[in-house]
């Protein structure tokens, strides 16, 4: 027979070893999934940035700053469109959630860097940045409910209006850095 502490030392034992197990299966999913890891390094990145807390959950944004403002984040990997051109271009999804429950202030996009374009040592940074107000997203989505951005990495030769104006949001690191310094007081 087995004491009482016994018992419920082999119950801990069991119910550790089944969460183990789930989190490994957490973990295996997450690395077969590169993309999802770059975004979740994206928004690792700007909550260190603005010193805010990842809201977590199902929240419909990715980041609560000091002051409750909201913030949104979006990674995109270069892609290639047409294997035969050398045009690249970042695409970024669902802006506005899958039922446009999105719900923030600020959008930070980030891009990996295309160094043709956008030299590492431009600002110190493997990725290109765009900042936009919550107002300002309309004006560079496509027609999709969603919300999809998508930019050519060579901000001289893009293809249309929405664009051209992406382009205007650009920010290097430390602009990123100091808007948000400027925007919560500590």
């Amino acid at each position: 027979m087995h004491c009482a502490k016994c018992l419920q030392k082999y119950k801990k034992i069991a119910k550790l070893t089944q969460r183990i197990k789930e989190l490994e299966s957490k973990y295996f999913e997450l690395r077969s999934h590169p993309k999802m890891i770059d975004g979740l390094k994206a928004e690792s990145l700007i909550v260190k940035i603005v010193k805010g807390e990842k809201s977590g959950g199902n929240k419909p944004h990715d980041i609560d700053l000091k002051d409750g403002t909201k913030v949104e984040v979006k990674f995109a990997n270069l892609h290639t469109p047409n294997p035969v051109s050398p045009t690249k271009r970042w695409l970024w999804h669902r802006v506005y959630g899958n039922k446009k429950m999105k719900d923030y202030r600020y959008l930070v996009l980030i891009g990996e860097k295309d160094t043709r374009y956008q030299p590492i040592d431009d600002d110190n940074s493997r990725f290109v940045f765009f900042l936009l107000d919550s107002y300002q997203i309309a004006n560079v989505t496509t027609n999709d409910p969603r919300g999809t951005i998508y930019l050519t990495t060579n901000p001289r030769k893009t293809q249309n209006r929405r664009g051209e104006i992406l382009w205007s949001y650009r920010k290097k690191l430390q602009e990123i850095k100091k808007f948000f310094k400027n925007v919560v007081k500590e």
